[in-house]
């Protein structure tokens, strides 16, 4: 009995503990890589699901042609609850870009999803590495701009 006690004391308090923003699958990083002659400039971004956009960097208002810019960190607000992010970048006159960015609850899956929700003479295309709740590790999106 006492073994099964400790058995569930130790799941609560892993469970407890990975409410705290220190716990790498609560976490969603974006970067964005401009591959167009132009400089892109991020005009809204809006964050959904009950997400928090932590201060690890400054957000990149602008993306010089060929660079990349440091990833934003999105934290899911719960263990049970997705992150999430919407960008809109313009990258040249007329050429607009909605990226949607997402990661489902740790423990579920650790899928991340991605799409082009809305383009203007631009296109995308992301490599996504899921969370992982046992190797401590943060969902990634890298999106790339052309």
């Amino acid at each position: 009995m006492k073994l099964l006690f400790l058995f569930f004391a130790v799941i609560f308090s892993s469970v407890c503990a990975a409410n705290t923003s220190n716990y790498a699958c609560l976490h969603l990083q974006v970067a964005i890589k401009n591959n167009t002659p132009n400089t892109c400039y991020l005009l809204t971004e809006e964050l959904t699901n009950d997400s928090i956009l932590l201060p690890t960097h400054d957000i990149s208002f602008k993306v010089g042609p060929n660079e990349e810019a440091p990833p934003l960190d999105i934290l899911s607000e719960s263990i049970s609850g997705p992150a999430s992010i919407e960008l809109v970048y313009e990258c040249g006159e007329g050429s607009y870009i909605r990226l949607d960015s997402q990661k489902n609850a740790c423990g579920n899956q650790n899928t991340v999803s991605t799409a082009v929700l809305y383009a203007a003479n631009l296109r995308a295309t992301a490599q996504t590495s899921p969370a992982s709740y046992w190797y401590n590790k943060p969902a990634k999106i890298t999106w790339t701009i052309e």
